[in-house]
């Protein structure tokens, strides 16, 4: 089976829940015996076709901006897309969706979406309509579309009823605490608090911050904040990032290299708005590290208090107070990333996403 899959911005993968969800169902399908070819823009001095644990890795030119990235990429995934001929197009966003759509030579459409969550105050008017509207498209016109979690499928429903939650998974014998170096932003005599992801309001990286001023002082000079990613509102972060005692900001790093910062760190705070199943959330609860969180999107429909700490108020104040409970209650957070682990094991494997997707893929090939 000839498959190619869609909608990623990096293979192999820098941060970012698409692209390691495209990188690792991928190379799994390849283990199967399926020929993948994974399409994403090309980068300074990157190679147009380059072959990467057996996927057929093809960049092709794209604008990079956070505006036009993923439309500018529409008319290279329409060429490659009709050069291959694919068995199964398998898109992971609108546009790569709706280029989907185009060719009626195929017939095989299948479109994953990873959750749903835009801030205005990041997107005007125009943008956030017009990426609803291709959305809408996209999610009625595959030949299947399938989610990571109940809370985005019923909110896909408008549009169609017969969507598959198939969720995503995490390598657990890549991710675990284990002699992994200790990154040198993470202090040995210190509380290492890790945020990972997109820097956008979505995320909630701004409410992290400023969570910062209201903990007790007598934990915050306990504490130190290492962010791990890039986006809109990298100046923000660069400037807390100024006191270096308080705040480190290291930008992106390659996904690889992740492993080693939950393995050392001993919290990961995830104050999201808005979010489907977070990978970096299922990498870290396989690395036995305790999480807080809001338990919003996906993130509520898998998990609860047994496995996590939930911030009960989305405020600067709520975060500080989620973090103090953390940090003062070791044991029993301890307890939860314990029973998050088990958990992660027994139900999240991208072995079975791969098998999920691969079994989806022939029923509607048929």
């Amino acid at each position: 089976m000839r498959i190619c899959l869609a909608g990623a911005k990096s293979c192999p993968p820098i941060i970012g829940g698409i692209e390691v969800f495209v990188f690792e169902v991928g190379r799994r399908m390849v283990s199967e015996g399926a020929e993948v070819t994974v399409i994403v823009p090309r980068g300074r001095n990157q190679k147009r076709t380059e072959d990467v644990d057996g996927i057929s890795v093809r960049r092709i030119r794209a604008i990079r901006n956070r505006y036009s990235l993923k439309m500018s990429m529409m008319p290279g995934e329409l060429r490659v897309g009709a050069e291959l001929r694919p068995d199964v197009f398998h898109a992971n966003d609108p546009p790569s969706g709706i280029v989907s759509l185009v060719s009626s030579r195929w017939k095989n459409r299948v479109l994953t979406v990873h959750g749903i969550g835009i801030s205005p105050s990041e997107w005007s008017t125009p943008f956030r309509q017009a990426g609803g509207f291709l959305q809408k498209l996209a999610v009625r016109g595959a030949d299947a579309v399938t989610t990571t979690d109940s809370v985005t499928a019923r909110m896909l429903s408008r549009y169609r009823n017969d969507i598959t939650v198939i969720p995503s998974g995490v390598d657990t014998r890549t991710f675990r605490k284990g002699d992994y170096p200790r990154p040198s932003t993470l202090e040995e005599d210190k509380v290492n608090i890790l945020f990972i992801g997109r820097l956008n309001k979505v995320k909630g990286v701004d409410i992290l911050l400023a969570s910062l001023a209201h903990i007790d002082p007598e934990v915050r000079k306990r504490l130190k904040l290492t962010i791990v990613g890039d986006g809109p509102m990298a100046a923000t972060v660069r400037e807390h990032s100024l006191d270096a005692r308080q705040v480190s900001w290291i930008g992106e790093v390659p996904h690889a290299e992740v492993p080693a910062y939950l393995a050392n760190a001993d919290l990961l705070v995830m104050p999201s708005r808005s979010e489907g199943l977070p990978i970096t959330m299922l990498e870290a609860m396989s690395s036995s590290l305790p999480v807080v969180a809001t338990t919003v999107g996906g993130v509520g429909a898998y998990f609860d208090d047994r496995y996590l700490k939930k911030i009960e108020s989305l405020t600067a104040q709520g975060v500080a107070n989620a973090i103090e409970y953390a940090v003062n209650n070791k044991n029993e957070m301890s307890k939860r990333a314990k029973a998050a682990r088990s958990l992660v094991e027994s139900q999240f494997s991208w072995d079975s996403v791969a098998s999920a997707y691969l079994k989806l893929y022939e029923k509607i090939a048929i």
